[in-house]
């Protein structure tokens, strides 16, 4: 079982493909098994490094409090220890946001950003309470799959992702990047997710119609693949 020993985790990853490093970086509760469909179209084109953040999957579940910064420098160490100088990232949702404070806090180590469903900031708060309670419901019911995620690290992902802002910063960000977001996303706001866009020097923004999972739908995740890899390969011009 691929595990890297970081500072304070064991990080879950696994690396499928050949050519540019491409970092996948999935949002609260994901695990790769949730993302492996759209993995194995990107590894046809990329050596896709995909990732569990910390308190999730298999990666170690530290208690206490989390934060995006913090789960950045986790994905910086990982790449330090696969000798990964320099790498392309998708982020999804938390994931996103992994990847704007890793363009930001360490420019020069990224290259091309996918951004899907995410934004630089949360929704208003009443609408993210309403959503903690419904992932507290389903993670009750038992709804979180095969690598069960303990609840007190559902809670400091959530959190971490909530208390994250970037908007003021984004004309920092250099780096080329897409913005694929769903019309019908309820969880982050397309409203967002187009502020995010206007507010990067260079990004371009692919509409589905969709909601938050558009990277784990079939139909979504088809689209959200034929918008990203020739973006991430540069031949889209």
């Amino acid at each position: 079982m691929p595990l890297a020993t970081l500072a304070d985790v064991d990080m879950y990853y696994e690396s499928s493909g050949d050519g540019t490093p491409l970092l996948v970086i999935g949002g609260t509760s994901q695990t790769i098994d949730d993302l492996q469909p759209m993995i194995d179209v990107l590894a046809q084109r990329f050596r896709v490094i995909a990732l569990e953040n910390r308190g999730a999957g298999r990666t170690s579940a530290p208690r206490g409090r989390y934060s995006i910064k913090q789960m950045a420098r986790d994905t910086l160490a990982l790449m330090d220890s696969l000798g990964v100088e320099r790498a392309h990232v998708l982020g999804i949702s938390m994931g996103g946001r992994i990847a704007l404070c890793l363009a930001l806090d360490q420019p020069e180590r990224i290259g091309r950003l996918a951004l899907i469903s995410t934004s630089a900031r949360v929704a208003n708060p009443v609408l993210r309470a309403r959503l903690w309670a419904g992932m507290m419901l389903n993670h009750a019911r038992g709804g979180t799959g095969p690598h069960d995620q303990p609840p007190h690290a559902q809670r400091a992902q959530f959190w971490a992702s909530t208390l994250f802002s970037c908007a003021d910063r984004l004309a920092e960000i250099t780096q080329p990047a897409i913005v694929v977001h769903g019309r019908a996303d309820v969880v982050v706001p397309l409203q967002l997710g187009e502020q995010m866009h206007r507010g990067l020097p260079d990004s371009r923004l692919v509409l589905l119609d969709g909601g938050h999972r558009i990277a784990v739908d079939p139909g979504d995740r088809d689209a959200v693949c034929a918008a990203v890899v020739p973006f991430l390969a540069g031949t889209d011009a």
